[in-house]
């Protein structure tokens, strides 16, 4: 292991030792009994880590191959390091066990005094006496070892030889936060997208059009199989009823890929209904039946196994309608039962330096002038392998000339085997190279997602609550943790350790991302080495977990209970989607616990996930059960003084307990439409992200929302309200001036539940806005002046006319627009730049537009009532749209669709 990788074992480590201190000083700080000894050894044991980090950053920047003798330091610094992050763990895992000792002793007076009571102030199960002496113990034992931590650091000189060599580097002002531009932008890949789509269009007889039709993508890792297949997809997917877009992967459990099937295209669909029961036979029969009358396109992402083919083909019916198949492999022989096979070609060299300068400079015209050639040995290393140059890009990436030569140099790149490079060796190099580019923190944040399925779409703000929960977000003054966390996952996209994910309905909104497999695998291997995350896979043995495992994530699980044969002393996460199993969490063995997430998850024996115990686990931050059989929560819910996310989406729970309100520290709280909350809601200082069933069963909930100022993402069902609750909720509204996603849904076509928006006056951040409750107009503050960061507006209105949409145009950054009445009104949108990042658009207004107009739209979808279905004018007008969205510059598609069914598309 590269003695840049042993630093990241210990960069957190030390973190949290920092973070430790503090902890022992909180439990040991009253005005009664503080010990002016104990402050001073805590602030010299500060001083010895504060050296320790400053060691780690100078080493951390050794560089690849250096002269002094690696593998002595490799050996010195995996030794070091071990007994580090040994040593942050032991004392991390004492001190929340006595924080959990004394928290548990007085939960009245912790419920009300919050940090204050971590010494209690009456008789409690841990006297005085007994904490100062055991957090004495805690604070000798661990100055003896950060002693021995320093005094190696002493001996070995660690650092010291570092600092003469580090070079200060200058950087360019790289627009890397465009590195994932949309994928019909990427170079080269416009050919490739025409010549699959017309394997899959081929013009011939009418019967030869109307047969199923199987095209195969095939060729090695990183050569942009899936991107060519999504773009496929979504330049074609307007010309049938349904669509799927299936990622496989290598090991493939084939019930869940007939289940993805089934809830791809019938999204209604529940994890908890009765498939989840139904054998491979029944599943194939339900896909059979769902598709008999469909016209439908599937995609089929990164298939190994032929005998998946095998049973795609007979769940997959040829219905006579024109159905479309396309699958991405990377094996040959797993193409056998396709129509056509497609085989993407290595860029070419100047292909490749497009590519390299669009993903480091944005374009060759954009390269500083000390850059005026490509290295020519970088580019042919990267043997035209899109990944491979994109990564290589990010990895330079504001770094002087002369680093790239050092790169290239310390990289150390595969050889040619029988006159050709190995190309996924040099990949692996690359992406090892771009890992240890990364700050610590971001380091940890990567090898988290080890805790995930290969090839999933990891949803980014679940992401990233998990990321705080965990500790890995290095808090800053100023800055919310949220804010921190979003950096943290723009950074990794804009340096290619992930990739971007799009809403398929909302081009341009970021969902999450996913992980190439290729990064994937590298997290896979490093993230063991560090202890990081630990993986129980259903499908293979496993050895016992280890006392000290810390991060659990099980998967592909179908049995008892998981946790049953491990040691839980140590575990502070336990992770697991989709899996089928019976458990309960022991508050006793497993006390630590910082992290449940039990999602997208059913129980054995149909019954719900036992939650009774769980207020008992006082140290828990996050606890997720998104999609999960539950039917209620315990009513000492409110004992967990640190939760900071509840998810409760898709379970069963219709109503709060009143302790919820006591959650002090929640930031995200999620449940689901028709979830009743208590009274006192508006204790819940510290939320920034609600999203809610219905309130108006709730008569104080809208008129104590003014008091949480934090929110910065909100989300309610208004069906209900009466009109002094309506302008109760404006008022409140009012007053949330950190808002920047607002979302108030309801029956819009209900006469008589408009909502008075006139007195709003939203914040200027305000980047998302959807009202799905009937306005008569367009709210006037909805202009460029007054919400001028608008990126997502779906707005329904009773009335729209021209000069709406006259406004609307002049937002700068508008990407996506739902603008929804019931009047059959003909509409016009003026050219010369209107709309100039819209995206999407999604209307039941006939409108045209004129050239100039929407210069970079990408969908168009227009929804029409069967009352005008025969109608000439309509038809007419549908003719003059078709025209004209074929004559626009960006080839945007079309979605015709008759209300509650799809007519026609192009």
């Amino acid at each position: 292991m590269h003695h840049a990788q042993s630093v990241d074992l210990v960069m957190g480590a030390s973190n949290t030792l920092l973070d430790v201190l503090p902890k022992l000083l909180d439990l040991l700080e009253d005005k009664y009994i503080l010990q002016a000894a104990v402050k001073n050894l805590v602030d010299y044991l500060y001083k010895e880590l504060e050296a320790l980090q400053a060691a780690l950053h100078k080493v951390g920047k050794l560089e690849q191959g250096h002269e002094l003798e690696a593998d002595q330091w490799d050996e010195v610094l995996n030794s070091w390091a071990r007994d580090a992050r040994d040593l942050s763990y032991d004392a991390e895992d004492t001190v929340d066990s006595l924080a959990v000792c004394v928290e548990g002793s007085d939960p009245e007076t912790k419920l009300n005094d919050g940090i204050e009571s971590l010494i209690p102030r009456t008789s409690a199960l841990l006297s005085r006496g007994k904490a100062w002496h055991e957090i004495s113990d805690v604070i000798d034992d661990i100055t003896g070892k950060v002693q021995d931590l320093a005094a190696r650091r002493e001996r070995y000189k660690v650092g010291v030889h570092i600092a003469a060599n580090q070079n200060v580097v200058a950087r360019f002002a790289s627009p890397l936060s465009a590195v994932y531009k949309y994928r019909k932008d990427m170079v080269a890949i416009k050919v490739p997208r025409d010549e699959v789509i017309r394997m899959l269009t081929a013009d011939g007889t009418d019967d030869v059009i109307k047969k199923l039709k199987i095209v195969s993508i095939v060729g090695m890792a990183g050569l942009g199989k899936s991107t060519l297949a999504k773009v496929v997809y979504d330049k074609i997917r307007a010309q049938y009823d349904c669509t799927a877009f299936i990622l496989v992967s290598r090991h493939p459990d084939m019930r869940k890929v007939l289940m993805e099937i089934l809830f791809e295209i019938h999204k209604q669909i529940s994890w908890d209904i009765g498939l989840t029961k139904f054998d491979e036979s029944q599943l194939i029969d339900e896909v059979r039946v769902l598709l008999a009358k469909k016209r439908y396109l599937i995609v089929f992402d990164d298939i190994w196994d032929a005998k998946l083919c095998r049973v795609i083909k007979l769940a997959l019916r040829d219905n006579g309608l024109g159905s479309r198949v396309v699958t991405t492999s990377r094996i040959l022989e797993v193409a056998v039962h396709a129509s056509y096979v497609y085989m993407p070609k290595a860029l070419s060299r100047s292909h490749s330096e497009e590519l390299f300068n669009t993903r480091l400079f944005g374009g060759k015209d954009n390269a500083p002038l000390v850059v005026q050639k490509v290295p020519e040995k970088l580019l042919q290393k990267c043997d035209g392998v899109p990944l491979a140059i994109i990564t290589m890009a990010s990895l330079l990436s504001g770094k002087p000339m002369e680093y790239w030569s050092k790169v290239y140099k310390n990289i150390g790149f595969g050889s040619e085997v029988g006159g050709k490079t190995d190309v996924l060796d040099n990949i692996r190099k690359i992406l090892l190279c771009t890992y240890n580019d990364l700050p610590h923190h971001l380091r940890a944040c990567l090898l988290h997602l080890h805790i995930f399925p290969v090839n999933c779409m990891i949803k980014k703000e679940t992401l990233i609550w998990k990321w705080a929960a965990e500790g890995l977000i290095v808090e800053e003054p100023g800055r919310g943790l949220f804010e921190l966390g979003e950096g943290y996952f723009q950074e990794l996209i804009n340096r290619n350790m992930v990739m971007p994910v799009e809403d398929d309905l909302h081009p341009g909104k970021l969902m999450g991302c996913r992980v190439h497999e290729l990064v994937f695998e590298m997290i896979c291997s490093l993230s063991p080495e560090h202890n990081f995350v630990t993986v129980l896979d259903g499908r293979k043995e496993q050895a016992p977990v280890g006392r000290k495992a810390r991060r659990l994530a099980v998967q592909k699980w179908a049995a008892e209970h998981p946790l049953a044969n491990i040691r839980p002393e140590s575990l502070r996460s336990f992770n697991t989607t989709r899996c089928r199993f019976s458990m309960e969490v022991s508050p006793s063995r497993f006390k630590l616990l910082r992290v449940i997430a039990i999602e997208e998850c059913t129980f054995l024996g149909g019954s719900p996930y036992p939650l009774k115990h769980v207020s008992k686990l006082l140290l828990l931050r996050y606890l997720g059960l998104y999609n999960t059989r539950v039917g209620e929560l315990p009513e000492n819910i409110g004992d967990l003084i640190y939760l900071q996310t509840l998810d409760l989406r898709g379970t069963a729970v219709r109503i709060l307990p009143w302790r919820v309100a006591q959650l002090r520290q929640l930031k995200c709280l999620r449940a689901g439409k028709g979830t009743t909350v208590p009274d006192c809601m508006g204790n819940l200082t510290s939320l920034q992200e609600l999203r809610l069933g219905e309130v108006g069963r709730s008569d104080n909930f809208v008129n104590e929302l003014g008091g949480l100022r934090e929110l910065r993402e909100l989300e309610i069902w208004i069906e209900e309200l009466y009109d002094r609750q309506k302008e109760a909720l404006v008022q409140s509204m009012r007053k949330l001036e950190k808002i920047q996603v607002l979302r108030l849904m309801g029956g819009w076509r209900l006469a008589g539940n408009e909502l008075n928006l006139v007195d709003f006056d939203p914040p200027r951040q305000l980047r998302e806005l959807h009202l799905s409750v009937r306005s008569s107009r367009l709210p006037a503050w909805i202009n460029v002046s007054r919400v001028p960061m608008l990126s997502y507006l779906c707005v329904y209105v009773s009335d729209v006319g021209d000069q709406d949409l006259d406004i609307l145009g002049a937002l700068p950054e508008l990407i996506s627009l739902e603008l929804l009445t019931l009047r059959d009104v003909f509409l016009s949108i003026k050219g010369g730049g209107a709309f100039p990042r819209l995206r999407f658009f999604n209307t039941f207004t006939p409108f045209l537009f004129l050239p100039g107009a929407m210069p970079r739209l990408e969908t168009l979808r227009f929804q029409y009532y069967h009352c005008a279905a025969g109608d000439v004018n309509f038809a007419n007008y549908f003719v003059a749209l078709k025209r004209e969205v074929d004559e626009h510059p960006n080839s945007p598609s079309l979605h015709v669709v008759k209300a509650y069914g799809v007519s026609t598309a192009s």
